[in-house]
């Protein structure tokens, strides 16, 4: 397995510091990979890491603010934020073009770094996202909201216990039929989550409120030339898969892969076809010559 160097510390700005951590030999190409809302990086799987360090090269992962060891924001943020915050892991860890995975809010905002500073992102991967939800957007299962509603307006989790079971309730929530969920190891690896963060919390992570206040990028993204991969599952109860080839249609330079029966998720037993699909990707992209 790749051992990781140990997380260090980027400054965003005064009374903000994000923990990154890169893992691997510090070579050309990285590969950075921006967690969904509320989601440390630790819940990248392992196998996936060690297969892109393997085989691609150095990956670069960081908690988002507001999560995991990373710093904590009181005030309102945008999703622009967010993607200031990725730049300042990349200009930390001194890539100048990393090839981009990003999954549901870090899928925003690969599209948005990508779209801001084009010669920073080699390629773009984009799992379980969206352009946007607009008018026309097809809208999560409706059992989905009612659920989410019933979280949002209740009572929040009062003790460590019941936040672990919160976490591992909404994976459950998330998941396709395809793939097991192996409900020991969720909630173990719940229970190190939430030991390694703060408790009770300071406050209630602004990922949300971030994603929901953000415009749709649909007259953004047909200016994107990044080679893009969209990957996106049957099942997935958050952004149908409509969205995926919503994106396919409106960024130029994109390939799309529908993975049946996968849901708003990337479960362990997923991980050897979604790395073969990114190492294909990114040999082709690299192949390609400079314009």
């Amino acid at each position: 397995m790749s051992a990781p160097f140990h997380p260090t510390s980027v400054a965003v700005r005064e009374g903000l510091a994000l923990s990154a951590t890169t893992h691997g030999q510090s070579v050309e190409p990285a590969v950075l990979l921006i967690s969904g809302a509320e989601e440390p990086s630790a819940r990248w799987p392992s196998a996936l890491i060690d297969r892109l360090c393997q085989h691609v090269g150095a990956v670069v992962t960081y908690d988002q603010r507001d999560v995991g060891g990373s710093g904590s924001v009181a005030e309102t943020y945008a999703l622009d934020d967010l993607v200031d915050d990725a730049l300042a892991v990349l200009d930390h860890v001194d890539s100048t073009a990393v090839h981009v995975v990003g999954r549901g809010m870090g899928g925003m905002i690969s599209q948005l770094l990508a779209l801001r500073h084009p010669t920073r992102v080699r390629s773009l991967t984009l799992l379980s996202t969206t352009a946007g939800v607009n008018e026309a957007s097809e809208q999560p299962a409706p059992w989905l909201v009612d659920r989410m509603a019933e979280r949002l307006f209740g009572d929040p989790p009062s003790t460590p216990i019941e936040r672990v079971q919160a976490i591992v309730e909404q994976q459950q929530w998330f998941r396709g039929n395809r793939f097991d969920f192996d409900l020991d190891r969720e909630l173990d690896a719940a229970a190190r989550e939430v030991a390694a963060s703060s408790w009770p919390p300071d406050h209630v992570p602004g990922h949300g409120r971030a994603v929901v206040d953000a415009e749709p990028r649909h007259a953004q993204l047909s200016e994107l030339t990044t080679p893009t991969l969209i990957v996106h599952g049957t099942d997935d109860p958050v952004y149908p898969p409509s969205h995926a080839f919503v994106l396919h249609e409106l960024i130029p330079n994109s390939d799309v892969e529908l993975v049946e029966g996968l849901g708003h998720e990337l479960p362990v037993g997923f991980v050897d076809q979604f790395v073969g699909l990114l190492e294909t990707f990114i040999k082709k992209t690299e192949s390609r010559p400079s314009a």
